[in-house]
C-alpha cells in the first residue's frame, strides 16, 4: 500500500477493527427493519449503507483535520497528523466536505426512492452534529456534551436513517435498542478520550476526562456502557427472547469487565475494541436469523 493511500485511511479512522463495526451500525437499522437475509438482494441497501458510510467517514476526517494539532503533541496519537500532514490539512477538509455532500445527495435519492423521507432528515441530523462537534465556534468535542454528540452521530443516527429507508413506522422495541446503542457508543467515546486527559487539560478542554479526572471518566464511562448493556438486552429479549438477547450483550459484558485494563490508544485499538466489532456483528447477524 502507498504512503498516500495509508494516510488517506488513517485520517477517516479506517484502522482495523474500526471498519468492520462502521460496517454494522451502517446496516443495523435495515436488518431490524427487515429481520430477513433476502434485505441484501435489494439495490436500495447498499445505498443506504452507503450514505451512512460517508456520514461517518466524512465527520471523523473533519475530526482529524481539525485536531492536527492538538494530536501532534499527542504520542499516542502523532499518527493521525502525520497521515494529516503527508496528505495535506486542506485536502483532507476538503475529502470531509466532499463525502458530507455526496451523502446527503444520496440520502435525497434514498427518500425518493423509498418515498420515505425521514431518511433525509436523520442523514441532515447526523452531518449537523459532525460539524457542531468538530467545528468553531460550537466545537462541542471540547465540552462535557462532546461523547453524547459524537455518539449520537456515529450509532443510533445512522440506524435510524437505514431503518426508516425501509419501514415508515417505528416498532416500539426499537427505542430501547438505540437507547442502548446510544448509550455504548456514548460510554466508549468517554473512554476513548481518557488518554487524552493531559494534552485537553493544557488546550482548556473541558471534556468529561478534564472534568472528573481520568477515574471519574473511567467510572462515567463504566456506568454509561452498563446501562447501554441492559437497555440492548431489554430491546433484543423484547424482540428475540431471552437466549438471543445474551448472545447480543455477551461481547459488551466483556468489554465492560476490560475496558479499565489499558487506556493507551494504540493497545485499546488493537486488542478492546475488537471485542466491541464481535459485539456490533452479532447485532447485525441476530435480527437475520433469530
Amino acid at each position: 500500500m502507498s504512503r498516500v493511500a495509508g494516510a488517506v485511511l488513517v485520517v477517516h479512522r479506517l484502522e482495523f477493527p474500526l471498519p468492520v463495526s462502521y460496517l454494522c451500525y451502517a446496516v443495523w437499522g435495515a436488518c431490524l427493519a427487515r429481520g430477513d437475509i433476502e434485505i441484501f438482494a435489494e439495490p436500495l441497501v447498499y445505498v443506504t449503507v452507503l450514505v451512512n458510510l460517508l456520514l461517518m467517514v466524512g465527520g471523523l476526517a473533519l475530526n482529524v483535520a481539525v485536531d492536527f494539532e492538538t494530536d501532534r503533541r499527542h504520542a499516542g496519537k502523532d499518527y493521525l497528523a502525520g497521515a494529516t500532514l503527508r496528505l495535506g490539512r486542506t485536502r483532507v477538509l476538503q475529502l470531509s466536505i466532499a463525502e458530507t455532500t455526496v451523502a446527503l445527495v444520496l440520502a435525497g435519492l434514498v427518500a425518493v426512492w423509498a418515498n420515505h423521507w425521514p431518511v433525509v432528515v436523520f442523514a441532515g441530523i447526523t452531518a449537523l452534529l459532525h460539524q457542531l462537534y468538530n467545528i468553531d465556534p460550537f466545537r462541542l468535542k471540547r465540552k462535557v456534551a462532546g461523547p453524547f454528540v459524537f455518539g449520537a452521530a456515529m450509532v443510533p443516527l445512522p440506524c435510524l436513517l437505514a431503518y426508516s429507508a425501509f419501514r415508515a413506522d417505528f416498532a416500539p422495541a426499537l427505542w430501547p435498542f438505540l437507547l442502548g446503542v446510544c448509550s455504548l457508543s456514548v460510554g466508549r467515546t468517554i473512554w476513548w478520550s481518557v488518554p487524552d486527559h493531559a494534552v485537553d487539560t493544557a488546550t482548556g478542554f473541558t471534556t468529561p476526562a478534564v472534568r472528573f479526572g481520568s477515574a471519574g471518566a473511567l467510572r462515567m464511562a463504566s456506568l454509561t456502557v452498563l446501562v447501554g448493556t441492559a437497555l440492548l438486552g431489554w430491546s433484543l429479549w423484547w424482540l428475540y427472547g431471552p437466549v438471543w438477547a445474551a448472545v447480543g450483550m455477551a461481547a459488551h459484558v466483556i468489554f465492560l469487565l476490560r475496558m479499565t485494563s489499558s487506556v493507551y490508544p494504540r493497545h485499546m485499538l488493537k486488542h478492546t475494541m475488537p471485542i466491541v466489532m464481535l459485539g456490533d456483528i452479532a447485532l447485525v447477524v441476530i435480527p437475520l436469523i433469530a
